[in-house]
């Protein structure tokens, strides 16, 4: 179910971009523009569980190295002894910053979500052109992986 719900979501959330992404990925070869899909591991505690995936549309700046993104985080929360489950769904408009080969991503809430607060990602390359790894560093610290979709 989770895995339609974020399909659904990526599909509607990236369409308005694609034409704009395509071409600014294939205008500068190495750059962070497009549209990718990414996932954390498990960043809870004891009592939860706590797991966030989501699409992230990245459109170069004017600014050299600079980056306007929109992201669409759903944080999945899971109580641990009772097995319940809770679905956080965040529109966030944000900026990044590709210089010293990593991409740091800055996120404000684009509308307010109830006991969510906006999130913040450190990335590098992972182990292809089409990967960056790093971490989720706002409010919790989690490991994360972004996949570029197109």
């Amino acid at each position: 179910m989770r895995k339609i719900v974020f399909a659904i979501l990526a599909a509607a959330f990236a369409l308005p971009a694609h034409a704009e992404t395509r071409n600014a990925a294939a205008a500068a070869p190495g750059s962070y523009a497009g549209t990718w899909g990414f996932q954390t591991e498990d960043y809870g505690n004891d009592q939860y569980g706590v797991a966030m995936s989501g699409v992230a549309v990245i459109t170069p700046a004017q600014a050299a190295n600079r980056y306007n993104i929109r992201l669409l985080a759903q944080e999945l929360i899971t109580q641990r002894e009772s097995g319940l489950t809770h679905l956080l769904i965040a529109r966030e408009n944000c900026t990044g910053d590709g210089s010293n080969g990593q991409l740091a991503i800055t996120c404000e809430m684009a509308e307010p979500v109830q006991n969510y607060q906006p999130d913040s990602f450190i990335l590098q390359p992972g182990e292809n052109a089409d990967q960056l790894v790093g971490a989720l560093s706002s409010a919790s610290n989690g490991s994360a992986t972004f996949n570029r979709m197109r």
